[in-house]
């Protein structure tokens, strides 16, 4: 997270935050201990404030006006303690299960940028992905990933010529992922716990240690989904992927990690591809192009053109044979 930036003092009780100060005053907070509230400009889903009362940065996440389903803020809250416990997660300071209001500690630290990672970060990265995947208490499950690009890519099949409007080579790059898709759920490891949406913007690096924030998504997963949604969105290549996939493999058989890695080159264009259909599927409720879509749709393409994709594929196709 970038440094905070002040703004003028102010009546805590008048920032938005009125639907939570029961719930706030029952761990000791008061409005006129609050000292400056500032609303992040980062997120689509959420209403998050950072603010510092009585001396200590926070991070207020306040309940939808739309509320999700009774489960799915159980399901959150309890994986995000369990991420915590290993680690890889802040504490948090109030976490309410019953329509996701959530206060943490703010961290100091920054996000990665993307094509600027250097290997100590990546270390750091991969020891964090590392203990997520081995050392943490089980997840609840959420959704599948797999499944609903199966689903998205059903009605892009069934909706070309309306999808093309959105990115001319959509249903072409669906029909190229077929058999991606079908290969990682072929291969597919056991469920360990996952975070399952980590952009840029869900890690803080503080120097010494990293940090998964946004627990909304979290499941019982795919590791190799987390590992190459972060190879992917910090544009890893060269030294920087290499220390990573060494920290996160370190100790390993050479024949299971050869296998996840394979494994985690097939993810990459695969998270390209479900942000492609997630927007697609965004524009088409609201019946708008969203040129993510296409843009998205070239990443999923140049992926899929990338060295090493073919033997990955080939090697996967024999590996358990």
């Amino acid at each position: 997270m970038a440094a905070m930036g002040r703004s003028a003092r102010i009546d805590g009780r008048s920032t938005g935050l009125e639907v939570a100060w029961a719930r706030l005053a029952d761990i000791g907070w008061r409005p006129e201990q609050i000292e400056w509230v500032e609303r992040p400009t980062q997120g689509e889903r959420n209403r998050v404030y950072i603010l510092r009362h009585a001396d200590r940065g926070a991070v207020i996440r306040l309940p939808r006006a739309r509320t999700k389903p009774p489960d799915w803020h159980a399901r959150e809250m309890h994986n995000l303690a369990a991420a915590a416990a290993s680690g890889v997660a802040p504490t948090p300071i109030l976490a309410d299960p019953s329509d996701g209001l959530l206060v943490l500690p703010y961290l100091q630290g920054a996000h990665p940028t993307s094509g600027a990672v250097d290997p100590a970060s990546a270390e750091r990265m991969g020891r964090c992905l590392r203990r997520l995947h081995r050392e943490t208490a089980p997840f609840r499950q959420g959704a599948d990933i797999l499944s609903r690009i199966r689903r998205r890519m059903q009605r892009v099949a069934a909706e070309a010529r309306q999808a093309r409007r959105h990115a001319a080579g959509l249903p072409t790059i669906a029909r190229a992922m077929e058999p991606v898709v079908a290969t990682l759920e072929r291969t597919a490891p056991p469920l360990v716990p996952c975070h399952g949406d980590l952009v840029l913007g869900n890690i803080i690096d503080d120097g010494q240690d990293v940090y998964f924030i946004d627990w909304e998504t979290s499941t019982a997963g795919d590791p190799h989904q987390d590992v190459a949604n972060v190879c992917l969105r910090a544009q890893l290549q060269g030294a920087a992927r290499a220390m990573l996939l060494e920290t996160y493999f370190d100790g390993d058989p050479e024949h299971t990690a050869d296998r996840a890695r394979a494994r985690i080159r097939l993810w990459e264009p695969t998270c390209a591809f479900d942000k492609a259909l997630t927007y697609w599927r965004n524009g088409r409720r609201s019946d708008t192009i969203d040129h993510r879509v296409a843009g998205w749709t070239q990443r999923c393409s140049t992926l899929l053109a990338a060295p090493g994709m073919r033997a990955a594929t080939l090697f996967l196709d024999t590996a358990d044979r």
